[in-house]
């Protein structure tokens, strides 16, 4: 949900971890059904009638809504029982600045303000919930202070070089292992929810 050009989606088709058939794109921003760039996953503007999923997937996108408790609600609504929702999120309130305004963000979360979200739904349970990220926390930090009172020109992210990109890549591999027990900070927040009622079935297993 809120899968813009669908990249994702190609992803996850290109890599055997879905087919297209299983695979579903919802995002207004589009004015009629669509495919994904790269792939042939379908893109819908809205949640087809009667659409029911096993895991919904709504990365970095409760942060663009005003009204981010009411875009949950739909998402859980159209989950079958004893599915899962997958959400993430900028982190840290007092981050909040020229980024985040360039990026049209409402707001930062933290752990507190990501639970209260997500049990004003009473049909999700949370499976886990932590920070992410914190690897490069000392590297961000500094930099998003320093711009936050700028007038939002441009986004933060830049094209790095190719060494710098797979030191990252591997350090976030790295983290993996110990992220689902920060309860510290991140850059980001991770929950994994489950919807109520059925079978339980067994946690996702995403692709890193």
């Amino acid at each position: 949900m809120g899968c813009g050009l669908g990249l994702f989606l190609t992803f996850l088709e290109k890599t055997g971890h879905a087919t297209p058939e299983q695979l579903l794109g919802i995002d207004p921003a589009y004015a009629a059904p669509a495919r994904a760039a790269g792939g042939t996953a379908r893109i819908e503007p809205a949640w087809p009638a009667g659409a029911e999923v096993d895991l919904a997937l709504l990365m970095d996108v409760l942060e663009h809504t005003p009204d981010d408790r009411a875009v949950l609600r739909e998402a859980a609504s159209h989950v079958a029982p004893g599915g899962h929702v997958f959400l993430t999120v900028p982190a840290l309130p007092w981050l909040f600045g020229a980024h985040d305004r360039f990026l049209g963000h409402y707001r930062r979360y933290s752990l507190e303000t990501l639970r209260a979200t997500i049990a004003a739904v009473p049909e999700l349970e949370i499976v886990e919930l932590h920070y992410f990220y914190a690897s490069i926390l000392a590297l961000a930090v500094p930099w998003r202070l320093a711009r936050r009172g700028r007038t939002p020109t441009a986004s933060d992210l830049r094209p790095l070089p190719r060494w710098l990109n797979a030191l990252l890549c591997w350090t976030l591999r790295a983290e993996l292992a110990l992220a689902p027990r920060n309860r510290c900070s991140g850059l980001s927040v991770v929950a994994l929810c489950r919807r109520r009622g059925g079978t339980a079935e067994p946690r996702p297993r995403l692709a890193a």
